[in-house]
């Protein structure tokens, strides 16, 4: 896919003569020698990470004078290591992000730079994936329940069932869901059959709180306070949720019953 580097925070980086990476970045291995010879790939079939790559960006900065030149430069220097959205143009025409920060800028002044000049930016990219600019949104609903039964409650009584379309082309696993509770609740299980991810949550949610569990910064927050020890994670899974390209089916279960609201960013390689 093509794309370039359009903009860094609210501050549009120069668009003439663009030139950016458009590659893929490398991918973080999990090997160990064995004895025998070879390795053993602790990733099995998964897909490696990104390691969170530098990206380049280079173009060539435009003044009306030379003292307009020299304000122009000065923005862009005052933007060295600051953490911001980087955004991304696509071939298609659409704009991806990801959390940057940037590292230094180039530049060289000769005689010959009078109301231009050519600056090369590095950032460093700290998110594991481009997202979509626009956030997917799910919302819906769940009937009081009786006693809370776990082997009940994973039997799907008293559970809602919602699709989540994923327009990505990889995995997401930053995804947040908000549970709020018109009655108290006591056990709030999130289980998406596509991806084989589910988790626990069991504890009170008092009427008019919002729980919040946000799986890619890995928080658990019931009205305002952490609470992570109430949290029981996905087995055999080293991160909380996985929403995978295309329809997700997830089911949403609350003893007591109450709201949710599930919304994530598109994830892009």
């Amino acid at each position: 896919m093509t794309a370039y580097l359009e903009q860094f925070g609210t501050t549009t980086l120069p668009p003439a003569l663009p030139e950016s990476d458009a590659g893929t970045g490398g991918s973080t291995l999990q090997l160990t020698p064995l004895p025998w010879g070879g390795q053993f790939d602790g990733l099995g079939s998964g897909v490696a990470p990104m390691p969170g790559d530098k990206l380049t960006r280079k173009g060539r900065l435009i003044g009306l004078s030379t003292s307009n030149l020299d304000g122009l430069y000065k923005t862009y220097r005052l933007l060295r290591g600051t953490r911001a959205k980087l955004y991304r143009r696509n071939g298609d025409t659409t704009q991806h992000w990801c959390w940057a920060r940037l590292i230094e800028v180039k530049a060289k002044w000769n005689y010959e730079n009078i109301v231009h000049m050519d600056l090369d930016f590095e950032f460093q990219m700290l998110s594991p994936y481009w997202y979509s600019v626009t956030t997917h949104n799910s919302a819906g609903g769940v009937s009081p329940t009786g006693p809370a039964d776990l082997a009940t409650v994973l039997a799907e009584s008293g559970s809602t069932l919602v699709h989540c379309s994923h327009s990505g082309n990889i995995d997401q696993p930053a995804v947040v869901f908000e549970i709020t509770t018109t009655a108290f609740a006591s056990m709030v299980v999130v289980n998406n059959t596509t991806t084989g991810y589910a988790f626990t949550y069991t504890n009170t949610i008092n009427p008019g709180a919002v729980l919040a569990i946000d799986t890619g910064a890995m928080s658990v927050v019931n009205n305002g306070a952490d609470d992570y020890a109430s949290f029981t994670p996905p087995a055999n899974h080293e991160e909380w949720m996985h929403m995978a390209p295309g329809d997700n089916v997830i089911v949403i279960t609350i003893v007591g019953g109450g709201s949710f609201t599930i919304s994530y960013h598109a994830a892009f390689a």
